[in-house]
């Protein structure tokens, strides 16, 4: 296949402030195994094969698991509602190869708590300081997917052509930013246990590649996990994050609580 990546640099913290989830997370017991992946019977491309609209695929899989697991229908964005959405956030223009210039993620999460994606929206968004192995666990655990942003070694397009793990490989050259969503930890004794979507499929990849590419990593607050997991689950000070979002915002109440 073609590939097309499409994640931009993020912006600095200074222009482009951010709440870190880091600081709403307290220990809880999680299971050694979560996965929010396999239920899901297969993953659309949304376009990546053509365009460098990673960041709104990955959003679209986010948001299937969503669906998947909150409410048993894995409902995908229309290709077209992919290609609407990147327009509107990164300036394409169908036609113009010059406007294929991909999207920062932080921005595609800005418009979808706003504006909505294909009628979806987000009540708020966090980045990971860190995503250790105990921290990507619970994570996942609590919010069901991880927004993640790596760049990509050349030798990873290989392994994917050949249906293998993404492992680190010594000396492969950058081949580009790109947005995944990261959606099961399996328990340690799986080798190559996370398992993220990327070009319309499930990958098994290894945590020191994920460790040594992943340069961000956000997590999401929908409605289906305020719905599901109620107003302040274990683990989570939701109320701490709403009035750090208000304060962020100007908004008053901004998660609905």
């Amino acid at each position: 296949m073609e590939f097309h990546y499409g994640r931009r640099q993020p912006h600095p913290n200074e222009t482009h402030p951010r709440l870190y989830l880091d600081d709403f997370l307290t220990p809880i017991e999680i299971p050694s195994s979560v996965d929010f992946c396999s239920e899901v019977a297969s993953w659309p491309m949304s376009l990546n094969d053509q365009l460098g609209d990673c960041t709104i695929a990955a959003a679209n899989h986010t948001q299937m698991a969503w669906n998947q697991y909150a409410r048993g229908s894995s409902k995908s964005w229309t290709d077209q509602q992919c290609l609407d959405a990147y327009s509107a956030i990164g300036g394409y223009k169908l036609g113009d190869p010059s406007t294929d210039n991909g999207c920062v993620m932080q921005d595609v999460l800005s418009a979808w708590r706003k504006d909505g994606i294909a009628g979806d929206k987000i009540l708020a968004y966090a980045a990971l300081r860190k995503w250790s192995d105990a921290i990507r666990l619970q994570a996942l655990y609590q919010f069901g997917s991880i927004y993640t942003g790596i760049n990509l070694p050349q030798s990873a397009e290989t392994q994917f052509d050949d249906n293998q793990a993404w492992t680190p490989v010594a000396g492969s050259p950058n081949a580009g930013g790109h947005c995944i969503d990261t959606q099961a930890q399996l328990d340690a004794n799986v080798p190559n246990g996370i398992r993220v979507i990327s070009w319309g499929r499930a990958v098994p990849v290894a945590a020191s590649f994920y460790m040594d590419y992943t340069e961000e990593a956000w997590v999401i607050v929908s409605q289906d996990f305020i719905e599901v997991n109620g107003k302040n689950p274990d683990g989570l000070d939701l109320t701490a994050m709403n009035e750090a979002l208000a304060s962020l915002t100007g908004e008053r109440n901004p998660l609905g609580l």
